[in-house]
């Protein structure tokens, strides 16, 4: 399950476990406001999410996506443009 958060910082670590507790796998600071305000004026919206850090009660600074993850979701838009 994905949680947003309000974001310009990382969720403290107890916020973390708050959420973990409560069945989250990932947590984002970006989507959902843009998802909600596109839904609003009538625009479909479809998204695609790389999670960047490994644990969310860790706080370490994000990774760039793996060589692996680009390519995966590479294949993934250019099917989904495909067709």
């Amino acid at each position: 399950m994905y949680a947003w958060v309000m974001g310009l910082g990382y969720e403290t670590r107890a916020e973390a476990r708050l959420l973990h507790a409560a069945g989250v796998d990932v947590m984002g600071m970006s989507t959902v406001l843009e998802v909600l305000f596109e839904r609003e004026v009538g625009v479909q919206v479809r998204v695609l999410s790389s999670k960047s850090m490994n644990s969310p009660q860790t706080h370490t600074t994000p990774a760039s996506l793996p060589p692996l993850s680009k390519r995966l979701i590479y294949c993934v838009i250019r099917n989904y443009l495909d067709h």
